[in-house]
């Protein structure tokens, strides 16, 4: 079973470099791992102006209706990306990217 290490920071970096493509062995596992099903509700971007703006929602597994999360809202959806990751990040390890949107 694969174990999530907070410490492995190399693989936000990386994430946060290239949120799209070909990823190491060990991003694309975890991003398999944090992306998988598990009954929780999950996190779904949402255009709210097409090609211009994203919000984040979330999801009940099989639910046809989103709540939405975060009053940010995202020029760019690696923008939106990014702020899934860092939750999902935080909520499987403890341990917060915060601040990391300024390198």
């Amino acid at each position: 079973m694969y174990t999530f290490d907070p410490e492995r920071t190399d693989l936000a970096f990386e994430f946060y470099r290239n949120p799209y493509g070909r990823h190491s062995a060990d991003l694309q596992y975890l991003l398999n791992f944090m992306r998988t099903p598990n009954g929780d509700p999950h996190f779904v971007l949402i255009e709210t102006i097409s090609g211009k703006e994203w919000a984040v929602a979330q999801m009940q597994h099989m639910a046809r209706k989103c709540d939405i999360v975060c009053s940010e809202r995202f020029s760019t959806v690696e923008q939106a990306e990014w702020y899934v990751f860092k939750n999902r990040w935080l909520a499987l390890g403890g341990k917060s990217l915060e601040g990391w949107d300024k390198l």
